[in-house]
């Protein structure tokens, strides 16, 4: 599995007590790239935490997410951020003002310094001039709710303890090479594996689905005709999953 290509990262942060790598930072909008499929499959999404998350009694014997007392505010480790335009991993570590945020689409790393005030939050991406205030909610424990300006809302879902190093999944990029190998695979007409196009984009429960297909012009038309020919859904963690008709996947193979 590939980590991240542990792309070499120039040192961002001297003010920070440990070293920081970078790579600069980058966005990528998927849906700008590629274009829009009007006759892709069904996709069943991971529903939207619900604010009832967790059991009374549970709840009980956690500490208080919303308390600007807590400490850690925000959980060490890392956390799975979607939204509609491009989602990421935040790793956040255990000094409560330093991480990383690492892009899934093509695995550009960015670290950043952030500092909690009253409850509110400043984030320093990239550099330490770059100012992001943000506020941020907690439906629970394991979820919180980053909204940075202009409305711009990120749903956060904590993954694991793991850190930046030890912490590896596999990116859009990577998928959409291994997805096409497998196609190629599985596909019998050697027509439709050299035609097909890919694109992928993330879930709300951090899947990442896979869709592959042709695009022609229609002469009657004049217009564009895309025809989805498959799609995967599948874990960043192990790669595998499901394919359109629910057959299992493997694309790590």
């Amino acid at each position: 599995m590939k980590k991240l290509d542990f792309i070499k990262i120039s040192i961002s942060f001297i003010l920070l007590s440990g070293i920081l790598l970078s790579c600069g930072k980058r966005t990528v909008m998927i849906d700008d790239e590629l274009p829009k499929l009007t006759m892709a499959p069904k996709v069943t999404e991971a529903l939207p935490f619900p604010d009832d998350y967790m059991e009374e009694d549970a709840a009980d014997e956690r500490p208080d997410m919303n308390d600007p007392n807590t400490d850690p505010h925000l959980r060490w480790g890392v956390w799975f951020a979607y939204n509609e335009n491009e989602s990421s991993y935040y790793f956040f570590e255990n000094d409560n003002t330093t991480g990383v945020k690492v892009n899934v689409g093509n695995g550009v790393s960015t670290p950043f310094k952030y500092e909690q005030t009253d409850g509110s939050y400043m984030f320093h991406f990239d550099r330490e001039d770059n100012n992001t205030p943000v506020t941020i909610e907690y439906p629970d424990f394991d979820h919180a709710r980053i909204t940075f300006p202009g409305g711009v809302l990120e749903e956060l879902e904590y993954i694991s303890s793991q850190t930046f190093a030890e912490f590896m999944f596999y990116t859009d990029e990577e998928f959409i090479r291994m997805a096409h190998n497998y196609f190629a695979r599985t596909e019998s007409d050697p027509k439709k594996v050299r035609l097909v196009n890919l694109q992928a984009h993330s879930l709300r429960n951090s899947d990442c689905i896979i869709q592959l297909y042709h695009s022609v012009m229609d002469p009657s038309t004049g217009k564009e005709k895309v025809t989805v020919v498959e799609s995967y859904t599948v874990d960043r963690i192990t790669g595998c999953g499901t394919d359109s008709k629910g057959g299992y996947v493997d694309l790590s193979r």
